[in-house]
């Protein structure tokens, strides 16, 4: 059951980060950070920034990667880029 709430409260958080700051800064933060292009992606696609949201499985089969790979990229990327608002005084919760 924490499993499930430790989710919830992550998923809330990525759903602060980009709804609140938008895809501006979202843009600018992935460019400081020298995202690659595949990071990129994903976290537009999944956030559905410039189109409709992408599911992990959607973007999976689009990249040629697992599901779990994605999913690890997309945390990945965005403790990045938690960690580069919260340089910037930039409250990401």
């Amino acid at each position: 059951m924490a499993d499930v709430d430790t989710k919830r409260q992550d998923d809330q958080l990525e759903r602060n980060l980009v709804n609140t700051y938008g895809s501006d800064l979202l843009h600018q933060a992935m460019q400081a950070l020298q995202f690659r292009a595949r990071d990129r992606y994903i976290i537009v696609a999944y956030f559905g920034v410039r189109e409709d949201p992408k599911n992990l499985r959607q973007l999976s089969n689009r990249l040629g990667l697992s599901s779990e790979r994605v999913r690890q990229l997309k945390k990945d990327a965005l403790e990045r880029l938690r960690s580069h608002l919260e340089k910037l005084s930039i409250d990401t919760a």
